[in-house]
């Protein structure tokens, strides 16, 4: 019978066996872990290696990145096609030739400025007779102030805190300017003749926070219902207006340079998008740093005009800035 020492000595002789075979099991999975990791990182080597293939790898197993074969064409990265939104456009059978853009983006590379129609041979007041403004409490002093000035004909519903939303949604108003009741304008404007529609309105938008995919949605809205009631008209979209520096910092939330910037690079955006011409009225009406010029401004809110003199430097650039033939009756 063997004596306990033995007993001992076998037994640690049989754990030891028990580890080593335990050990090398786990040596033997781990290599095969890493054999299938090496396969599946490295499938084209190995299937190149198996097939007698010459075809060079297209991953570096070294760092895991693609190989460049410096005899292949160079491949561009994929890009959405940029739609110049000036192609081709013509207002009432006129071709205008707007300034070619490079663009990177569909609207980051356009500037309002760049869009705006560029100076033309001055026109008569004539040019008015079969003009409708359509606008807020800007444009209503073009009747206040130029009247004696603008022909009788001349259309205007324009009325204080205006925009374009109460256009689209059919607000009703008295025109009382024409002897007229309760009346929802775009109505009314279907009864009158047009070859001219000028449309200013959206600083009352900036004013009560409202975002500008809101403000260029009626904007679009009104345009293409002022395009149904007259097909044939030139529709001018005037840019929104400066406003004095102390307003801007009193208020840049809705009247900063970049708040209204923004705004009128994707009203040109639209504006020319829709067939319809943009004007930049900040060429005349704002001083070097982008502000509304101090001698014109009013006093009481920077945003209005000083009187008459504000829409005379106004209605001198309308007059310089329209589409016409070269021999048009109103050129003087």
């Amino acid at each position: 019978m063997a004596s306990y020492q033995e007993f001992r000595t076998n037994a640690k002789r049989k754990r030891k066996k028990q580890l080593f075979f335990r050990v090398l099991i786990v040596i033997l999975l781990l290599l095969v872990f890493l054999g299938i990791a090496y396969v599946a990182t490295n499938i084209q080597v190995v299937l190149a290696l198996f097939s007698g293939s010459d075809e060079k790898p297209l991953i570096d197993s070294s760092v895991g990145q693609e190989i460049v074969d410096p005899d292949s064409e160079p491949t561009q990265p994929d890009e959405t096609p940029v739609v110049d939104p000036t192609e081709g456009l013509s207002f009432n059978g006129l071709v205008y030739d707007y300034p070619k853009l490079s663009t990177e983006t569909a609207f980051n590379g356009y500037d309002s400025a760049l869009l705006a129609l560029p100076t033309s041979t001055e026109v008569q007041l004539e040019y008015f007779n079969d003009a409708i403004f359509i606008g807020d409490s800007l444009s209503d002093g073009f009747p206040v102030y130029l009247s004696d000035l603008l022909p009788a004909t001349t259309r205007y519903y324009t009325k204080k805190s205006m925009g374009p939303m109460a256009f689209v949604n059919g607000q009703t108003w008295n025109l009382t300017r024409y002897n007229e009741g309760a009346t929802i304008p775009l109505d009314d404007i279907a009864s009158v003749p047009a070859g001219k529609v000028y449309i200013n309105t959206g600083i009352n938008d900036l004013n009560n926070n409202r975002t500008d995919d809101v403000i260029l949605k009626y904007y679009r809205e009104l345009i293409i219902k002022v395009r149904a009631i007259h097909p044939t008209a030139i529709i001018y979209i005037q840019s929104v207006t400066p406003v004095e520096q102390w307003a801007a910092d009193k208020k840049p939330s809705a009247y900063s340079l970049d708040r209204i910037s923004l705004l009128n690079d994707q009203l040109a955006v639209l504006a020319v998008s829709e067939g319809a011409v943009f004007l930049d009225l900040h060429e005349v009406l704002a001083d070097p740093n982008g502000y509304l010029k101090e001698d014109i401004a009013s006093d009481l809110d920077g945003i209005h005009f000083k009187g008459k003199s504000g829409y005379m430097v106004w209605l001198d650039y309308l007059l310089k800035h329209t589409v016409h033939e070269p021999d048009n009756v109103y050129i003087g």
